[in-house]
């Protein structure tokens, strides 16, 4: 070889050589090698950080979609779910949205935490199936509710009330909300067509209507709660401050009083319970038994 190709051979400056002798090239390329490494390791770090938020996006979106679940039931057969009777439907179905935003927020976290080399369709796939199921379920929960306030599916309510005999009727309100030593005063119900008998006891606020037929107490009862509120009012004086009106409805009768007479009342004799103001107006929610 020449003294010219020697002159022109990489190994004359040690700077073409791609070997590990310490040369600019050598350590260009290692310094290379630790920058893929280092992204490397960033990108499995990050990674597995998307993938653990997918997962609780996941359990978050299957949570969600079981109050949207229970949301529907509520609002379709009010009675299904016994633990959540009492529960307001609007309370469910809040809990089922706050539970789908959360699950949003969380996929896009997850999401943003995978690195750009990696398919993200697949990070939070299960969060996204179950957040479009719980997003169904609670559109049809609230749509239900608005439509049908009292539910779709109605639960049989038991009537045992003595309609048959008002010193049975009056016995049973005093053994729920106490005696009445002022005795009962009867009210008027001549102008009202249908209605068998009516009392009110002024000691314990109780007060009671039996009606002909179920048709008669779909159109009686309220004449007689105006009838009833309207004798409260007149002794407003004498009522206890801050009580909670209920009034108890069966197929031919219906009772009015304190919540606690009210609810020992409806244990007893079953009925539909709803809450009353004593302006008259009643919340159509109300709890059967």
């Amino acid at each position: 070889m020449s003294d010219d190709d020697d002159f022109f051979d990489g190994e004359a400056f040690g700077g073409y050589d791609d070997g590990d002798d310490g040369t600019i090239s050598s350590r260009r390329v290692r310094r290379e090698r630790r920058r893929a490494e280092a992204a490397r390791r960033r990108g499995d770090v990050l990674g597995a950080k998307g993938r653990r938020l997918g997962h609780v996006a996941s359990a978050v979106g299957v949570l969600a979609m079981l109050a949207g679940l229970a949301s529907a039931i509520h609002e379709i057969a009010p009675g299904a779910i016994g633990v959540l009777k009492p529960v307001p439907g609007r309370w469910i179905a809040l809990t089922a949205g706050v539970l789908v935003v959360l699950t949003i927020v969380l996929i896009a976290v997850a999401r943003h935490h995978t690195p750009w080399q990696t398919s993200r369709t697949s990070v939070g796939t299960g969060g996204i199936v179950a957040l479009l199921a719980a997003v169904l379920l609670l559109v049809v929960g609230v749509a239900v509710g608005i439509l049908f306030p009292q539910g779709i599916v109605k639960e049989a309510v038991r009537d045992d009330a003595p309609i048959s005999s008002t010193q049975e009727m009056k016995a049973g309100l005093e053994a729920a909300g106490g005696p009445c030593a002022g005795g009962w005063t009867d009210i008027p119900t001549s102008g009202y067509p249908g209605i068998a008998s009516a009392s009110a006891c002024m000691d314990t606020t109780d007060a009671y209507a039996v009606f002909d037929s179920p048709a008669a107490a779909a159109m009686g009862q309220g004449l007689v709660r105006g009838q009833i509120v309207g004798l409260l009012d007149d002794h407003a004086d004498k009522l206890p401050a801050g009580t909670e009106w209920r009034l108890l409805s069966g197929k031919e009768w219906m009772a009015f009083g304190p919540r606690q007479t009210m609810e020992k009342l409806q244990r007893a004799w079953g009925g539909t319970l709803a809450t009353i103001d004593v302006d008259g107006s009643a919340d159509a929610g109300a709890a059967a038994q």
